[in-house]
This record gives C-alpha cells, sequence and structure tokens, in this order.
C-alpha cells in the first residue's frame, strides 16, 4: 500500500480484507518504539482459505478503494487508483 501525495508510504491507511466468516484488520503504522520504523507492507495471512472476499482499502485523506478476490501466496501495489500485481520472483521478496 502506498500514496502517490506527500504520505508516500501511506502511513494511517486501513485494510480490512474478508476471508470467510472473518475480517481482517491492519494499517500502516510509521513506527512502534524509538527509532524505529515498521514495514508499510500489509501482510494477510489466509490460513486454509483459497483466496480472499471483498479487501478494502482506506486512505488516510478519506478515500476508499475494494479489491478482491485475491489469492494466497501473490502481492498487489495498491497505490490510490487500480492494483497492478506484482509476482514473486519480479523485483519482490517474499516474506520469509
Amino acid at each position: 500500500v502506498c500514496s502517490s501525495d506527500l504520505n508516500t508510504t501511506a502511513i494511517g491507511a486501513r485494510v480490512e480484507a474478508t476471508v470467510g466468516e472473518r475480517t481482517l484488520l491492519r494499517e500502516v503504522r510509521g513506527a512502534s518504539s524509538y527509532a524505529s520504523f515498521n514495514d508499510p507492507r500489509i501482510h494477510l495471512g489466509l490460513g486454509d482459505a483459497a483466496a480472499t472476499g471483498p479487501v478494502r482499502v482506506l486512505w488516510p485523506d478519506g478515500g476508499e478503494q475494494v479489491l478482491g478476490p485475491l489469492s494466497p501466496g501473490t502481492y498487489r501495489l495498491v497505490q490510490g487508483g487500480e492494483p497492478e500485481p506484482i509476482t514473486p520472483g519480479a523485483g519482490v521478496v517474499a516474506p520469509r
């Protein structure tokens, strides 16, 4: 999740994803302690689910974007417009 305005790392953006009967909530945060910075990527653990349901991005400026369904093992770059798929191995390192 990133933004094209001055808040380029989209700090404060919220992601709500439906997975089965659960709703996962994630937020892009800047830091959690002194002199630190959190990973700006959002990770949704899908467990055994084959895909998500709707995924809603709530931008800090009040905008909203709905994506989905998203498949496990994939990355999406969401930048205030249509999502661009990113495949592992194409300049993106898979999480460990």
